[in-house]
């Protein structure tokens, strides 16, 4: 967004233009009893240089004014990319139709015309300040949305996530609180932070049902408490760390398949009290960020796993360094598979081949132990050959490029699941005039 954004914890900021002083004080009067903050302009001129200077939220403009009328002041303002993003309510006492679609063609949202009418005038200011406040949140929650899903680093999504709630509701704080992955009965605080402080918090805990963070964790619902002091579930002890004051909060679960792994909490409405326009909002950056959220745990236990395999490969070749020639007969327990050695012990065949024979082992994880052992990976893999099947199903035969783009993975991976496929006899590889294609068997 280019012009100032609109923040719920103050009202909004309206710049009047008109020539006529009579028309200037009639406006101021009834906007200022709204507690709006109102700024006045004469002339086209001083319209320009002042809704650069106030950043307003919104602009009434006159039509029929000299030197600069209300047509050209608008088109000067949406060319400017520090004003283009203000809407402008045209008000004149202009009344033909194609007065009012010149306004709408030079960039207006609204037209009123003279006389004025109290309740008129504040209704159309009310309706578009709080669309274009609306559009400035979706817009907002579709950028995090796409910084949430492009980052694996837990600690900057904690950052993301607690820099957007503070500003989209207007608070003075914000806190992410996830469960521990060895010890699920605490809440760690990955990051608190208060609009007037310079640091973060990061070491701060709370058990599972203590305090509204806890309580949330526990249940997996909703609160929303306008006087903390008074909720029987609230815990002074976080406070009490931080030398912060809680007076009112709001707590959504973060929750992924089901499960919750953690708490979004904001604290103190700089205006007002939190309602349910900022649950919604702050559900909906909750629901981007656990999903954010696991997808970063996932990919550090791949890439633990990866270091595993690394580790036990390094250690594999190392030992066929001293590799020789395996023949003759080998005992071997029908229970166990382990082999007896030359010595009479019994060892695992992996480590009886290795010092016998010149072979390298390449280490896998079979359907059967990923089941086991990995369950949220072997979901997405199912997840991810469900989508071929389905791709397969619908175009009936299609190359490499087709089937990546349609799953929405690296056509390695991709690959990789259509070679599984192919030898489970799922489906087919076809090579016709030198391009290989796939599709389902019969």
């Amino acid at each position: 967004m280019n012009a100032a954004q609109p923040n719920s914890s103050t009202k909004a900021s309206i710049l009047i233009v008109d020539d006529t002083p009579e028309n200037l004080q009639l406006l101021t009067r009834i906007l200022t009893r709204q507690d709006y903050e109102v700024h006045l302009a004469h002339n086209g001129q001083a319209a320009l240089a002042t809704a650069q200077s106030t950043h307003a939220d919104l602009i009434l403009l006159d039509i029929l004014m000299p030197d600069m009328d209300g047509y050209d002041v608008c088109l000067h303002l949406k060319a400017d990319e520090r004003t283009r993003d203000i809407p402008v309510i045209f008000i004149t006492a202009l009344d033909q139709v194609m007065d009012k679609v010149k306004a709408f063609s030079v960039g207006g949202v609204d037209y009123i015309t003279k006389p004025l009418r109290v309740e008129e005038v504040l209704a159309r200011v009310e309706t578009h300040l709080a669309l274009k406040r609306r559009t400035y949140e979706l817009d907002l929650l579709n950028r995090v949305g796409r910084e949430l899903a492009a980052t694996h680093d837990l600690q900057r999504i904690a950052e993301q996530i607690q820099q957007t709630v503070t500003e989209i509701v207007g608070a003075a704080g914000t806190s992410v609180w996830l469960k521990e992955r060895k010890r699920e009965e605490w809440l760690a605080c990955k990051v608190a932070f208060q609009h007037d402080a310079d640091h973060y918090w990061t070491d701060l805990r709370v058990r599972l049902g203590e305090g509204v963070v806890g309580w949330v964790a526990q249940t997996g619902e909703n609160a929303i408490i306008t006087q903390a002091s008074a909720d029987s579930r609230f815990f002074s002890g976080i406070d009490e760390q931080t030398g912060f004051q809680t007076h009112s909060l709001l707590a959504v679960p973060l929750r992924v398949r089901d499960k919750v792994i953690g708490v979004l909490e904001v604290v103190n409405k700089l205006s007002g009290d939190f309602d349910i326009n900022d649950l919604e909002l702050v559900e909906t950056i909750a629901a981007s960020a656990a999903i954010a959220i696991d997808n970063t745990w996932l990919v550090d236990a791949l890439h633990q796993h990866a270091a595993d395999l690394e580790h036990s490969n390094t250690q594999l070749h190392e030992a066929l360094n001293k590799v020789k020639l395996l023949s003759g007969l080998l005992p071997i327990c029908s229970h166990c598979k382990k082999i007896r050695n030359d010595r009479g012990y019994w060892e695992q065949v992996e480590i009886y081949i290795a010092q016998h024979t010149q072979a390298e082992f390449s280490h896998g994880v079979c359907p059967d132990c990923m089941q086991q052992y990995y369950p949220e990976l072997y979901e997405k893999l199912i997840e991810r050959r469900q989508n071929i099947w389905q791709v397969l199903q619908s175009f009936g035969r299609a190359d490499l490029g087709t089937i990546a783009a349609e799953v929405g993975l690296p056509e390695c991976n991709t690959l990789n699941r259509l070679q599984d496929m192919v030898e489970e006899g799922l489906i087919k590889r076809l090579e016709i005039s030198g391009q290989i294609f796939y599709e389902l068997s019969n």
